[in-house]
């Protein structure tokens, strides 16, 4: 029997909200299994004892955290049902920036039925990131945010373009949580219902 799911790629710059808009909307509903890459991805760096929490897997060398994206999708890729990956478009070290999720990666998958992108004003992501207490998150400039923001958009166009799969935008500003939630819902049960 053939394997019948539905994989949807969430992604969102870091302190737009991306993980409290998924969980707020989709919360106990067993219908869909959350998936986050970088927790995956921490729990096999810990067990091959590279890193020792999650912050310090995105330092670790390319070559390296390219083989534990790839065990990470591997672990997916043998997952059943409705499934949403919870992770980030790109990258950035230092002045470079390296695709979160890259296409030969991705292609390998299976079963992709869409793309939602939550996005927040700069300022928001800004005051988001400062207030974060949980993560090592970087204090950047304006110009900084709006620039990975950019190349956010670049690499999903890219992924979208070539895996020919819709890409849904959802607006997380601030004290909006409940509008994203809405929108977000809404982005998961059309991907569900156009891959019927």
């Amino acid at each position: 029997m053939p394997r019948k799911n539905r994989v949807i790629l969430v992604f969102g710059s870091p302190g737009a909200g991306k993980t409290t808009v998924i969980t707020k909307s989709i919360g106990n509903n067993t219908a869909y299994r959350i998936i986050n890459i970088g927790t995956l991805m921490k729990d096999i760096a810990i067990r091959k004892g590279y890193v020792k929490n999650r912050d310090d897997v995105r330092y670790l060398p390319i070559k390296i955290a390219t083989g534990l994206r790839k065990a990470a999708i591997d672990h997916i890729g043998r997952m059943h049902g409705n499934i949403v990956i919870d992770t980030h478009a790109s990258v950035e070290r230092g002045d470079r920036y390296f695709p979160g999720m890259p296409l030969e990666v991705l292609k390998g998958l299976g079963g992709l039925a869409g793309i939602i992108y939550v996005d927040a004003e700069t300022d928001d992501i800004i005051k988001r990131r400062k207030s974060d207490k949980n993560r090592k998150r970087e204090i950047e400039s304006a110009r900084t945010i709006d620039m990975q923001r950019l190349i956010n958009i670049a690499m999903i166009s890219n992924i979208s373009a070539h895996l020919n799969i819709s890409i849904y935008i959802i607006e997380n500003d601030g004290g909006m949580l409940q509008s994203a939630e809405k929108d977000f819902k809404a982005a998961l049960k059309d991907i569900i219902n156009e891959y019927k």
